[in-house]
């Protein structure tokens, strides 16, 4: 992933652009997956066991730390 700050208008119209195909993804496809830790990084959506799991497993975070209970943005 490739992030660049929003400097000029262009730059602006090209995350949009961007933002909508990734929302317009199918689930289980590369941009979709996007999409969806997206939703989780913005407190839109929550994490599933197995990403917890995942998490656990490969970053070798204690489960504890992501079952936490925190407010879902709107």
């Amino acid at each position: 992933m490739n992030i660049k700050p929003i400097k000029t208008k262009k730059d602006y119209q090209n995350a949009l652009n961007r933002l909508e195909v990734i929302f317009d993804a199918p689930a289980n496809s590369k941009l979709g997956d996007e999409a969806e830790i997206s939703e989780i990084l913005n407190r839109k959506k929550k994490l599933t066991v197995e990403m917890i799991r995942t998490l656990e497993k490969h970053l070798q975070l204690s489960a504890s730390i992501l079952v936490g209970n925190y407010k879902l943005q709107e």
